[in-house]
């Protein structure tokens, strides 16, 4: 008999934010799968639980995702191929009876490495899956900004900051817009953001859980030193008021 793979979100990154059903699955298998994008760095979701979790029985495995790229409509060869192997790694555990935690930070349906492997492992095998929901990024954030994401009949809507520049047809249907990852092009969103008279409507965040978090309430005080990979803008409203 096979083993259960749980995917477990651990959260933003702030080890307090673990649910008690992900720290009681954590102590309870004993293999865990962390995710990592770099192949010779540390493993961030490995770092948030060790200091909750005793990992010294466990059996650990850091697994490389290279960063998911689109050559066209497709993934590259290399990408596909390293999912590949990492999706026979955690069948191959699996297929020793043995139950394993695959970690994800965040919530694993939002955004999460995992699904590019989850088709893999469904596809001719008879492996059980659970799921397990983390608090994420985006849930932090409104909650440190002290606002909601929507009310009442209100709509939100969230995309990657590489489709910054076609944004404003949304605002027209969606009263809170979450860019993600802004950091590549924050200063161009920000510079539309000001022409479009939406700065006092609109947060940065970033590196949210974490250490050097930044919660900055007026977008002209971001700098160079504030950008980072985690990080995001929100907009709410339509205009300054």
């Amino acid at each position: 008999m096979t083993g259960t793979l749980y995917v477990i979100g651990i959260g933003p990154g702030d080890p307090e934010l673990l649910t008690l059903k992900a720290v009681k699955i954590l102590r309870d298998v004993p293999c865990i799968f962390f995710p990592k994008g770099k192949e010779e760095g540390i493993s961030l979701a490995r770092s948030v639980v060790e200091g909750v979790i005793d990992l010294s029985q466990k059996e650990l495995y850091e697994l490389h995702f290279p960063m998911a790229k689109k050559q066209g409509n497709k993934f590259s060869r290399e990408l596909t191929e390293r999912w590949d192997e990492i999706g026979s790694a955690i069948t191959g555990i699996l297929a020793q009876g043995k139950d394993a935690a695959f970690l994800t930070l965040g919530d694993p349906c939002i955004y999460s490495t995992y699904f590019y492997i989850h088709g893999l492992l469904q596809k001719g095998s008879r492996i059980q899956i659970e799921i397990i929901p983390g608090i994420s990024s985006i849930n932090l954030a409104f909650s440190k900004i002290e606002q909601p994401m929507a009310l009442a009949d209100e709509a939100f809507v969230v995309i990657p900051a590489a489709y910054w520049e076609s944004f404003e047809p949304l605002l027209a249907n969606f009263h809170t817009i979450v860019f993600m990852k802004v950091h590549k092009v924050f200063y161009q969103l920000r510079e539309l953001l000001s022409q479009k008279g939406l700065l006092r409507n609109a947060w940065y965040v970033s590196k949210l859980g974490m250490k050097g978090e930044r919660i900055i309430a007026d977008l002209r005080e971001v700098t160079d030193e504030d950008l980072n990979y985690f990080s995001m803008v929100i907009l709410k409203g339509r205009k300054d008021e």
